[in-house]
C-alpha cells in the first residue's frame, strides 16, 4: 500500500479531511468509522484501490444511506439507452451525486494526483489534458483518456495535410488500420479534408462511425462510410429547409426540431447535429424527429453579470462569433470537466446557439434565432427524457457557491427564467469543489425547491409563481422560456422586437388546450369580453384556482388551426355541457375574505326547482335580471345524480345555436360570450337534475370585438366593467 494511500486511510479513521483539522463536529467519541456515519458522513473509496477517506454525502441527500461508495472516472459510463423508468434514473443519479462529491473530496485530499484519479479506458490512442490554470474544481483539473485528442492536434489547418496525413491521424487515434489502398479511399478523404477548416473538424465528421464498417470487406466498408457521410450531409439539408420554411411563416410546424450544432468534445469541435446522428442510428435509433442520440448531453448553467464574463474568439466554433463565459475560467476548463462526468457529445448554448459578434452576421443570428430560441426547451427535454443534463448553478464552469449571498443572487440558476425549461430530473451536479461539509439551511433550501419544482412543474399557479420570482432581460424572455414548458406542439417564432401583447397572444394559440381552459378559469380578464388575461394580468398571479380540469372537456382548442401560421386573430372552442337558461343573482358581496354566494335560477319552462350553490370565487361581470348559460367544468367524471363534481362554471350570453351535420353524426353547436367564471363549493350544490342538462355541445366563443358588437348587454356591461376597473377589482355584480 502507497504511503498516500495510508495517509488517506488514516485520516478516514480520524474523521478528518487530509489538510483540513479537526472539526468541532467530527463525529463519534470512538473516533471510528461507524461513529462518524452518524453525522451525515459516508465511506468513499477509490474504485481498484486501498485509497479512501469518509466525506461528506451530497447536500441534497438526507443522509440516510451511511454505505460506503465507490467512485471512479467518469463518473456517468454510458449505458445502452436512456429510456429509463422514473425511478431507476432517481437511484442511479442519487448514486452518482454522491460518486461526484466523493471523488471532489478526495481530490481536494492531496493524496492522489488527478492523472490516477480522471483516466477513462477506451481504445485507440491516449491524451492527457490539462487546462491553462488550476481552478478549485477537481474535475477540470486533468482529464487521460483515449479518443480526446489536444489542442495542438486540433488546430492543425487541412490546407497543411494530405488525404494520406489524414488517415494516419484517423488510425492511430482511433486504434484502426485503414488502407489508402482501397479503391476510392483517396477522393473519400480529399473531400473530407477540403470540407474541413482544421484536424479538429475532420476528426468530428468521421469519428462518430470510423471504426464500424472496417472489420469488413474493405470496399464494403469504404461504400458504408461514404453513406455515413452523405447520410449526415443530406439530413442537415433538409431540416434546414424545415426551418426556413418556418422562418417564412409565424411558427413552427413541429416543436421538435433539433438543434444545428453541437459540440463535439472529443475533437473539440463544434459540429453540424446530422455529425452525431449517425451515432444514433449505428445504435438503432428511432428517427432523428422522434428520438435524439443516447450519446448528446446538454449543459444547462446561469449567465454571470455583463462584468464578470468575456467574449473570446476560439476555433471550437470555428471563430463563427466570440463565446461568452466568465471571466474566471475557460473552455478548456469545461471541456475537460464535462469529459470526467462522462459526457461525449453536448449542447451547450454559448457554442451551439449563434451570439452576437461582427456586424455582418448580426442578420444570419436574427434569423436563426427565430426557431433556435423557441426549440431550445426540445434539445433538453427531447427524447430519451433522462439524457444527462450537466448543471452549473453558478455560471459556466465555476465552482458552485452555497453561500446565502450566491443563492439570493439574480444570476443564480435557480433565479433564472431561461433555465426553468432546463430543470429536468436527470440533472448533474457540475462545479463541485469538495471543500468543506456542504450541508446547510441555504443548500437543503437550495435542492428542495429544486425537488420541488420538478415534482409540480406542469401546475399553473407553480409557473406563474416561478415567472414572477426569476429574473431575464425581458418579458419576451418568459413568454419564450414558458412555451415549452407547456409542451407545446407548434411554437411562435421567436422575435426580439415583439410586442409583448402580440407575443402573449400567439402563445396562447400554440399552447395545449387545456392549459389555455387552466387560464381562462383562473385568471380575470382585464378587458371586455376578453377570454384571457393580457400577459400583464397573468404574471400578476390567478384569481382562482384551476388546478385540473377534466380531460373530458378536449380542452380550449382553435377554431381554425391554420391561424398558428398568420398573424390573424384566434378564436376558441370546446365541447362541454351547457346549463340553461337561468339567472345568477349574488346573496352575498365579495370582500373581506368573505366569499360571495350565487343562487341560480332556473327560467320558466324548464321545471320548478331551483339550484342553489356557493362559490369560492369568481370573476368577471354579472347583471342580474339576465338570462345566462352555464358551461359546466368538472375535475373529473360527473356522478350521474348530482352536480357534485362541478368544480367551475363559465358564465356565458348565448347568441346563436344550431346544429352542425358531419359524414358521421349530427352535434348541437352555440356561440357564446363569456361574462364571467364562478368556482363552486361543490359540497354546497345542490338542485337541477341531469336530464336537464343539455347534451355535449360544442361551444364557441366570440372575439372580443364581436362579443361587443353581437351582446344585447353593450350599454350594462361596458358600464359595470368601467366601475369594475376603477374599483380594481375582478369581479362585479350589478343591477
Amino acid at each position: 500500500m502507497t504511503s498516500a494511500a495510508l495517509s488517506l486511510q488514516k485520516s478516514a479513521i480520524d474523521g478528518v479531511f487530509p489538510g483540513e483539522g479537526h472539526r468541532s463536529q467530527d463525529p463519534g467519541s470512538d473516533g471510528t468509522i461507524q461513529g462518524a456515519q452518524t453525522a451525515g458522513r459516508r465511506p468513499f473509496v477509490l474504485e481498484g484501490t486501498p485509497i479512501s477517506i469518509l466525506g461528506f454525502d451530497a447536500p441534497w441527500h438526507r443522509y440516510t444511506d451511511t454505505s460506503e461508495v465507490q467512485v471512479s472516472a467518469p463518473l456517468l459510463k454510458q449505458p445502452s439507452s436512456w429510456d429509463w423508468s422514473h425511478r431507476k434514473m432517481e437511484k442511479y443519479l442519487a448514486q452518482k451525486h454522491s460518486v461526484a462529491w466523493g471523488i471532489a473530496q478526495i481530490a481536494q485530499s492531496g493524496g492522489v494526483t488527478a492523472e490516477v484519479l480522471f483516466t477513462s479506458g477506451g481504445s485507440g490512442r491516449c491524451f492527457t489534458l490539462r487546462p491553462p490554470t488550476r481552478s478549485d474544481v477537481p474535475l477540470q483539473w486533468a482529464h487521460v483518456g483515449c479518443g480526446a485528442i489536444t489542442n495542438d492536434l486540433a488546430d492543425i489547418l487541412c490546407d497543411e495535410m494530405t488525404g494520406g496525413d489524414l488517415l494516419r491521424y484517423f488510425n492511430d487515434i482511433l486504434g484502426t488500420n485503414v488502407s489508402l489502398d482501397i479503391p476510392g479511399m483517396s477522393n473519400f478523404l480529399d473531400e473530407i479534408r477540403r470540407s474541413s477548416h482544421d484536424f479538429g473538424a475532420a476528426y468530428g465528421k468521421v469519428r462518430a462511425w470510423w471504426a464500424q464498417p472496417w472489420s469488413r470487406d474493405p470496399i464494403e466498408a469504404l461504400s458504408e462510410a461514404m453513406r455515413y457521410r452523405n447520410v449526415s450531409v443530406n439530413y442537415e439539408r433538409s431540416v434546414e429547409m424545415i426551418r426556413q420554411d418556418d422562418v417564412d411563416a409565424f411558427s413552427t410546424k413541429v416543436s421538435s426540431i433539433p438543434p444545428r450544432r453541437i459540440w463535439d468534445l472529443y475533437s473539440n469541435r463544434v459540429l453540424p447535429y446530422g455529425d452525431v446522428l449517425i451515432r444514433g442510428i449505428l445504435a438503432g435509433s428511432h428517427p432523428p424527429f422522434d428520438k435524439f442520440p443516447d450519446v448528446l448531453w446538454t449543459v444547462s448553467h446561469s449567465w454571470v453579470a455583463a462584468e464578470a464574463r468575456k467574449s473570446v474568439w476560439t476555433p471550437i466554433n470555428g471563430n463563427q462569433w466570440p463565446v461568452p463565459i466568465p471571466c474566471a475560467t475557460t473552455l478548456e476548463h469545461v471541456r475537460i470537466e464535462l469529459l470526467n462526468t462522462g459526457a461525449e457529445y453536448v449542447w451547450p448554448d454559448v457554442l451551439c446557439l449563434r451570439q452576437q459578434g461582427r456586424d455582418e452576421d448580426e442578420a444570419v443570428r436574427i434569423e436563426e434565432w427565430k426557431v433556435d430560441v423557441p426549440t431550445i426547451g426540445y434539445v433538453y427535454r427531447g427524447s430519451p427524457i433522462y439524457r444527462p443534463c450537466a448543471t452549473y448553478f453558478n455560471g459556466l464552469g465555476l465552482p458552485i457557491d452555497l453561500t446565502p449571498d450566491a443563492l439570493a443572487s439574480e444570476t443564480h440558476w435557480l433565479n433564472r427564467v431561461w433555465t426553468l425549461q432546463e430543470t429536468l430530473p436527470s440533472w448533474v451536479p457540475c462545479g463541485l469543489t469538495g471543500r468543506g461539509p456542504p450541508a446547510s439551511p441555504g443548500t437543503t433550501a437550495l435542492f428542495s425547491q429544486h425537488a420541488a419544482l420538478l415534482r409540480r412543474m406542469e401546475d399553473n399557479d407553480t409557473l406563474v409563481q416561478e415567472l414572477q420570482r426569476r429574473a431575464c432581460s425581458s418579458a419576451l424572455d418568459r413568454i419564450a422560456g414558458l412555451a415549452y414548458v407547456l409542451g407545446c406542439a407548434t411554437l411562435p417564432l421567436y422575435h426580439a422586437g415583439a410586442d409583448v401583447e402580440d407575443a402573449w397572444h400567439l402563445l396562447l394559440q400554440h399552447a395545449p388546450g387545456a392549459w389555455r381552459l387552466v387560464v381562462m378559469c383562473a385568471h380575470a380578464a382585464d378587458a371586455p369580453f376578453a377570454l384571457f388575461p393580457s400577459w400583464d394580468a397573468y404574471i400578476a398571479g390567478p384569481t382562482l384556482r384551476a388546478p385540473g380540469l377534466s380531460p373530458l372537456l378536449m380542452g380550449l382548442e382553435l377554431v381554425n388551426t391554420e391561424l398558428r401560421r398568420t398573424d390573424g386573430p384566434a378564436q376558441y372552442r370546446h365541447w362541454a355541457q351547457i346549463f340553461g337558461p337561468c339567472r345568477v343573482v349574488g346573496t352575498t358581496a365579495a370582500g373581506d375574505g368573505v366569499q360571495p354566494r350565487f343562487e341560480v335560477h332556473l327560467s320558466p319552462g324548464k321545471g320548478a326547482r331551483a339550484g342553489v350553490f356557493t362559490t369560492r370565487g369568481a370573476h368577471g361581470v354579472l347583471l342580474e335580471e339576465i338570462d345566462y348559460h352555464l358551461v359546466l367544468l368538472d375535475d373529473s367524471e360527473r356522478d350521474s345524480d348530482s352536480f357534485a363534481e362541478i368544480s367551475h362554471c363559465i358564465v356565458v350570453e348565448v347568441v346563436a345555436k344550431g346544429y352542425k351535420e358531419s359524414s358521421d353524426r349530427r352535434s348541437r353547436a352555440v356561440e357564446v360570450i363569456k361574462w364571467a367564471v364562478l368556482k363552486v363549493e361543490r359540497a354546497n350544490v345542490t338542485g337541477p337534475r341531469p336530464d336537464e342538462v343539455e347534451e355535449y355541445t360544442e361551444v364557441i366563443y366570440l372575439r372580443e370585438e364581436e362579443a361587443l358588437r353581437r351582446t344585447a348587454y353593450k350599454e350594462r356591461y361596458m358600464e359595470a366593467f368601467r366601475v369594475m376597473t376603477e374599483r380594481q377589482d375582478t369581479l362585479i355584480i350589478s343591477e
